[in-house]
């Protein structure tokens, strides 16, 4: 109600009127009978009266903007008379006189001031479309919704709650030195399987509150770089790259997000070639149509050589009712589906399960699988588990034996094709 209030006694100081006060006339009163209002019916509400100066146009627009607002069930504008000296004001027995008024100024209430253009604050009329996106606008604005994030980063909660981004075999040590508060280097061993090599990697990574800067390279130096830059508070530029010793594996990627009040946008490109046209590329836009629901769209376009184009769109739904559970749905073409639900059962432990449906006609494939995880956090390790409809059932354990030093042990059993993995690791931060 406060925020109402405010709005209100803004729309009057902003175009040069004045209040002089508001009165609360009762929460939760019975209205005389039952109301519609924005396709939902009301039986009580709170009444409240705003006494002030203004001309008929301001009046207009205020009007137009309660009558907008889904908080507001009815609202009225009632002319007391036509010179200022003679109002009185709520409380009072009779009018001030001219020289005792006292107009009170938009900082004195706190309000901020904003310049209007009176010849655009027209009333609304249903043949402009300004007026529709200005209507639209507003109510957005109204409504406080939050940023849905990121488009492929809508199922976040799961992915950190499976196994599919933890999992690893053999012997693994990861070193990390932190030789500032922006910038640390990485080294990363890899003990070799049966037909696998060992390896090595060095990474550094380099942080501050508008540049990301990370690169990696292998003994087979294969690099890796990746840049985030933030061009502004709402709008940042990513790129991303790979340098590898087969042409086939070599890449580069650029995108650009844009960070909205409620909405997300983000272009990218993939191998992208100003000579004969070839490559990736994508857009994205993510948009909270409520406090708890989120839709999306992807439209992919890709040229894998010249004269051959395809083209797919993505659309995607996020409901989180709770802080404490989430349900998405995915969609890839018309070939693929996948939904997923993600709920937090306690404190220490959160569980997750990922249906995905895979249709295509051209290759005759029609398949679905579905797989159901768990993450546990004791006091000083985490647990997580993940089985699938396959016969497969894997588990990691985290166990922080002291601070910047970490124990992890990895097993994943198929039982299906009769094969199981083993994996130990140590991480050691300094």
């Amino acid at each position: 109600m406060a925020g109402l209030l405010k709005r209100s006694a803004e729309t009057v100081l902003d175009r040069g009127g004045a209040v002089r006060g508001f009165v609360n006339m009762g929460r939760d009163q019975t209205l005389p009978y039952r109301m519609k209002r924005h396709m939902e019916y009301h039986t009580s509400g709170t009444y409240w009266l705003m006494h002030y100066y203004a001309n008929p146009k301001t009046s207009g627009v205020l009007m137009s903007q309660l009558k907008l607002d889904p908080r507001v069930i009815r609202c009225n504008v009632v002319k007391v008379t036509d010179k200022l000296n003679e109002m009185v004001a709520v409380g009072e027995t009779q009018a001030p006189a001219a020289g005792d008024i006292s107009v009170p100024s938009v900082a004195s209430l706190g309000f901020k001031h904003r310049p209007v253009d009176f010849e655009e604050e027209l009333h609304f009329k249903f043949w402009n479309p300004l007026h529709y996106y200005k209507a639209l606008n507003q109510h957005r604005m109204r409504l406080n919704l939050p940023n849905p994030g990121q488009f492929e980063m809508l199922n976040r909660e799961v992915k950190g709650t499976m196994l599919t981004n933890f999992m690893f075999d053999g012997g693994r040590a990861d070193l990390a030195k932190i030789l500032s508060p922006n910038f640390q280097v990485m080294h990363t061993f890899q003990l070799g399987l049966p037909g696998q090599p060992s390896s090595f990697e060095f990474a550094g990574v380099y942080a501050d509150e508008d540049t990301l800067m990370h690169g990696k390279m292998d003994t087979d130096f294969n690099l890796q770089a990746r840049l985030n830059y933030a061009l502004s508070k709402k709008l940042q530029f990513k790129s991303q790259a790979q340098l590898a010793s087969s042409d086939s594996q070599s890449m580069f990627q650029a995108e650009s997000e844009y960070t909205g009040a409620d909405y997300t946008a983000n272009v990218k490109a993939i191998n992208p070639s100003l000579v004969d046209g070839t490559g990736i590329y994508l857009a994205s836009y993510l948009q909270s149509i409520t406090p708890k629901l989120s839709i999306g769209a992807e439209l992919l376009y890709q040229c894998p050589m010249p004269k051959v184009q395809e083209t797919s769109t993505s659309f995607s739904v996020r409901y989180q009712p709770s802080a404490d559970r989430v349900w998405v749905a995915q969609t890839q073409g018309t070939s693929l589906l996948t939904t997923s639900y993600w709920r937090k059962i306690s404190d220490k432990c959160d569980a997750g399960a990922e249906l995905q449906l895979v249709n295509i006609a051209a290759q005759g494939r029609r398949d679905a699988s579905c797989s159901v995880g768990v993450k546990y956090d004791f006091a000083a390790s985490t647990i997580r588990a993940m089985a699938d409809n396959f016969g497969k059932v894997s588990m990691l354990l985290e166990e922080k034996i002291a601070p910047g030093f970490s124990f992890l042990v990895s097993g994943e059993l198929d039982h299906l094709k009769g094969e199981n993995k083993f994996g130990v690791g140590l991480n050691i931060e300094s």
